[in-house]
């Protein structure tokens, strides 16, 4: 009995001891978001998005991988947007595994709970990431919980609240985190968990996804080679390399058999969205004065700088590490760390007039669909984020009073310079209250155009597109309109003139009735402020009639079914 009471308390202190870290982290993780925890089921981070297009198309991503995991992912690819158009949702990020964490926090609260639980996991799970790696490197465990605060507070992450996937750095930290593991016993199981590391970075996030192959190209031969058999290493890469594209080379089939070749960024778009070697050294320009977050217009905002804090004890790193003897991890960090640098400048940066990143463009798949080369700056910031970990590491032997005071110190600058208190937020639509999504749900069968169609292609644009996305999945009737990261041809303004979009100008019109015939609309749901009288008595010459309606929105159903007259052109 005193052995079952002692092997209990055992358990229990070694559980508690464990959990010690994660609970140091989510605490940061909701204080770095605060008031967010009070708004957990109202209310969406933003970020630095201009706009809340983009959480809402997360927040639609998740609800429809939800929706399909209930239905043991039929037709997953075929997403009720831009009908009829197959394979929509191939055009955007789908992350699956996000989906799935979603769907269970959803059914247990309500989505926008469940959103923002799986952020807050997300920057969670990006400390206790950072921590694992400062132990894998000689952190004590308070060390490694201060180290790993430095990996939630990246101030790339900061700035892309809104944009769920670039929250997400935790597995490329694991999986480095794991090689390293592997480097000092190399055993298959050990270089299993760094290949399903892998497979959770590609079903989380494409950008990530290309970006840890590249990470691990420049590293892993530096940490692994001279310092594991080679036999031994080349069977093991072999057994883990074949499990990972098992896994994943069907799922980008998949998504890659639903696009279309022009389905790619143009030159200058890329080259727009390329940073410049300045945006690293910008001066405070935030919410704070030591905040470091951009406001250049042509990068929407995006932030680069890694701040003095964390470029400082990067550099204190490399000469803490080298006089470590771990000279191999230092050449590692360092090598991946620029070069996550040189392509973060995209096709900004030339040798002599050549443009390497050109040649990855032109040559290499998947280069040609990322559309911001500067979100290779996550991967600069992470790169310093473990050379700082070293710093860390060598000041905590030190057993000095005033060094750890400095670590600590530097975390709060950090966590200030970085951390936006009170940060912008919307609120989540509940479309499934609203009377003319009700009715729709009890309709016949019929596709929908949402009118206006938006008057630009900038996302800002499509903020009510991605609203009535969501009320769609209510509803349950599929929608001739749509938001995603490649549009279908027939939908886009610049590439298609005679598209769907440019035939709804002027609509109503006899060129946008038949526009809509040919994706068998039944149903148009307009804008109240848009329903002007004069635009009632049109839509009734055309056939539709008003069914049902609120203070908002106007339903209008396909009744008369006029015979086409050619009068576009």
């Amino acid at each position: 009995m005193r052995q079952r009471t002692r092997s209990l308390r055992c358990a229990i202190g070694l559980a508690a001891r464990r959990g010690i870290p994660t609970f140091a982290h989510a605490l940061v993780a909701l204080a770095a978001t605060w008031p967010l925890a009070a708004h957990l089921g109202t209310q969406l981070p933003l970020g630095d998005e201009a706009t809340a297009t983009v959480p809402l198309f997360n927040l639609w991503t998740l609800r429809w991988n939800a929706q399909r995991i209930a239905h043991g992912f039929h037709d997953y690819w075929n997403a009720p947007i831009f009908a009829p158009t197959k394979g929509t949702f191939a055009r955007s990020e789908a992350q699956p595994i996000t989906g799935a964490a979603f769907a269970l926090l959803r059914w247990l609260l309500n989505d926008a709970a469940g959103y923002n639980l799986v952020l807050l996991m997300f920057l969670t799970l990006n400390g206790i990431a950072g921590g694992r790696f400062a132990r894998r490197v000689g952190a004590t465990k308070t060390a490694a919980i201060l180290a790993g605060v430095g990996f939630q507070t990246l101030p790339f992450v900061f700035n892309q609240l809104g944009v769920l996937q670039l929250v997400c750095v935790f597995p490329l930290v694991f999986t480095i985190e794991r090689i390293l593991a592997y480097r000092e016993s190399p055993r298959l199981s050990t270089l299993s968990i760094a290949g399903l590391w892998c497979i959770a970075t590609v079903l989380t996030s494409g950008y990530y996804a290309i970006f840890l192959v590249i990470m691990l190209i420049v590293a892993a031969p530096v940490l692994l080679v001279r310092a594991v058999a080679p036999a031994r290493l080349v069977a093991h890469g072999l057994v883990v390399a074949v499990v990972v594209l098992a896994v994943v080379v069907p799922y980008l089939a998949a998504q890659r058999d639903h696009l279309d070749s022009h389905d790619t960024w143009s030159v200058a778009t890329v080259t727009g969205l390329s940073a410049q070697p300045n945006d690293f050294l910008d001066q405070p320009k935030g919410r704070r004065p030591l905040a470091t977050i951009r406001s250049d217009s042509n990068n929407n905002g995006i932030q680069e700088s890694p701040g003095p804090w964390l470029a400082g004890f990067a550099f204190c790193g490399v000469v803490a590490g080298w006089r470590m003897r771990q000279r191999r991890l230092v050449i590692a960090l360092v090598s991946m760390t620029l070069t996550m640098f040189v392509l973060s400048l995209g096709l900004r940066f030339s040798i002599l007039g050549w443009h390497p990143y050109r040649v990855l463009y032109d040559d290499v798949s998947g280069f040609d669909r990322l559309r911001s080369p500067f979100r290779f700056s996550v991967g600069v910031q992470l790169g310093l984020a473990m050379l700082s970990s070293l710093t860390i590491v060598a000041i905590w032997r030190w057993r000095w009073a005033a060094g750890r005071i400095i670590i600590f110190v530097r975390v709060l600058l950090i966590f200030f310079e970085v951390v936006p208190l009170g940060a912008a937020r919307v609120r989540a639509p509940e479309p499934s209250r609203q009377p003319w999504v009700q009715y729709l749900r009890t309709a016949r069968a019929g596709n929908v155009a949402m009118i206006p169609f938006p008057i630009d292609s900038h996302a800002s644009s499509f903020q009510g597109t991605v609203v009535a996305m969501l009320a769609s999945l209510d509803h349950h009737h599929p929608l001739v309109n749509g938001y995603s990261g490649f549009f279908p041809q027939q939908f886009d303004r610049e590439t298609t003139p005679a598209g769907l979009w440019s035939a709804m100008d002027g609509f109503p019109s006899w060129c946008g009735l038949e526009a809509l015939h040919q994706r068998k609309v039944v149903y148009v749901v307009a804008q109240r402020a848009w329903y002007s009288a004069a635009r009632a008595e049109s839509l009734n010459e055309l056939g539709y009639s008003e069914v049902a309606g609120d203070s908002d929105m106007i339903v209008l159903r396909d009744t008369k079914h006029y015979e086409i007259r050619n009068e576009c052109g």
